[in-house]
C-alpha cells in the first residue's frame, strides 16, 4: 500500500523507505497483519528502514523482528536491559535505547529498539513516542543521495547515524522543557514565605527530574561508544563516516554539560533560599526569646500580686474560726486585714 504520507507515530503500524537498485526509492506504510509484505519489499531493495510503533514493545516486539529475520535470541537479550543496551552477533547488530518524554516533572524513558541485519535497519518504539515524524520526511531525500561507490554498510552505517541523531536531538529537548519547568518554579524562590512542605517537594521533584533526564543521557552515551569502536560487521569501516559518529558522541557530551549545569544553578538558587529560611527562622526564634522574657516578667508580678492577696485571705480564715471570732471586736478582725 503506497503512501506519501510521513511515517506514523501516533497508531500501530509498520512504515518502511527504501532503495532499490537503481536507485529507485519508496516509501510504503503496511498494518501490522501486512509483515509479511513488508518483507518482501524489504529483500527486493538495496537498503530499507522500517520503523514500527507498537502499543508495548517489550511485549509485542519479538514477533515483528523474527518476522524480518532477526534470532528471538538477540531481541529477548536486547531487551532484557533496563535502559540501553548493544549487542554485536557479527551479521546481526541489536541496540535498546532510551527515548526520554518530559511531561512537567516527570521524566519517562520509552524503550527504542534499533536492530540491523544484511541491507535492514528496524527501529520499533511505543506508539506514544513522537520519534521520527521529521526525519521521515526527508529520508527519502538521504537514499536519493546515496553514491554507487558506496557499500551497502556504508549506506546502512549513513542512516543508522542519522536515525540515532533524530533521537538524540528529540531526547535533548527535554532538558529545555525542564529548563521552563525550573523557570516556573523559580517564583518559589522569589515568594520566600511560601509553605515550607510544598516547596520542599517541588524541590524533590526537580532534582529527581534532572537525575533520571542525565540517567537517559548517560544509557545513550554507553551505545554510542559501543557503536563507535565496536567494530561491528554491519558497520561501515569508513572513518569519513565515522567521524559522523563521533559528532553524536559530542553532542551527549555536550548536553550531559549543560544538564549538570542546570543542575548546578538550581542547586546554588536553593542554597540561597536556604540561607534566607534559616534567616527567617533566627528572627523567629529571637521574637519568641522575647515573648518569653515579657511572659516571665508578667509571671513575676501576678506572683507578687498571688502574695499579696494570700497574707489577708489567711488571715481571714484564721479570724473565721469560731473561737476566735467570738473573741475579738470585729473592728480589730477588720482592721488587721
Amino acid at each position: 500500500m503506497n503512501s506519501s504520507e510521513p511515517v506514523a507515530n501516533g497508531e500501530q503500524n509498520i512504515a518502511c523507505i527504501s532503495v532499490f537498485p537503481g536507485g529507485a526509492v519508496a516509501r510504503q506504510t503496511y498494518d501490522i497483519v501486512q509483515l509479511k509484505d513488508c518483507r518482501v519489499a524489504v529483500e527486493k531493495s538495496n537498503v530499507a528502514w522500517v520503523n514500527v510503533t507498537l502499543p508495548d514493545v517489550r511485549a509485542t516486539a519479538h514477533e515483528i523482528a523474527v518476522g524480518f529475520g532477526f534470532p528471538r535470541e538477540l531481541v529477548d537479550k536486547v531487551l532484557e536491559a533496563d535502559k540501553s543496551e548493544y549487542i554485536d552477533h557479527d551479521s546481526e547488530l541489536g541496540m535498546l535505547l532510551p527515548a526520554v518524554q518530559v511531561r512537567g516533572w516527570e521524566i519517562k524513558l520509552s524503550p527504542l529498539l534499533v536492530l540491523v541485519r544484511k541491507n535492514l535497519i528496524l527501529t520499533i518504539h511505543p506508539c506514544e513516542v513522537k520519534r521520527f515524524v521529521r526525519f521521515s520526511r526527508y529520508a527519502e531525500g538521504v537514499m536519493r543521495k546515496f553514491k554507487e561507490s558506496q557499500t551497502v554498510s556504508d549506506r546502512l552505517t549513513i542512516m543508522l547515524i542519522r536515525i540515532l541523531d533524530e533521537n538524540n536531538e528529540k531526547n535533548f529537548d527535554g532538558l529545555r522543557a525542564i529548563e521552563e519547568e525550573g523557570e516556573r518554579f523559580s517564583q518559589y524562590l522569589v515568594d520566600t514565605h511560601g509553605r515550607a512542605d510544598e516547596l520542599g517537594e517541588k524541590m524533590h521533584n526537580i532534582k529527581q527530574a534532572l537525575v533520571d533526564y542525565l540517567g537517559g543521557l548517560w544509557a545513550s552515551l554507553d551505545v554510542l561508544h559501543s557503536l563507535r569502536y565496536g567494530d561491528a560487521d554491519t558497520i561501515t569501516d569508513n572513518p569519513k563516516i565515522l567521524d559522523k559518529m563521533s559528532i553524536l558522541v559530542e553532542d551527549v557530551n555536550r548536553n550531559l554539560a549543560l544538564g549538570e549545569h542546570v543542575s548546578e544553578v538550581l542547586a546554588s538558587g536553593l542554597g540561597v533560599l536556604q540561607t534566607i529560611y534559616n534567616n527567617q527562622l533566627q528572627i523567629y526564634n529571637n521574637q519568641l526569646q522575647l515573648l518569653n522574657n515579657k511572659l516571665a516578667l508578667l509571671a513575676g508580678w501576678l506572683a507578687v500580686a498571688a502574695t499579696a492577696v494570700a497574707v489577708p485571705n489567711t488571715l481571714a480564715t484564721i479570724f473565721g474560726i469560731g473561737k476566735i471570732a467570738d473573741r475579738l471586736p470585729w473592728e480589730v478582725i477588720l482592721f488587721v486585714i
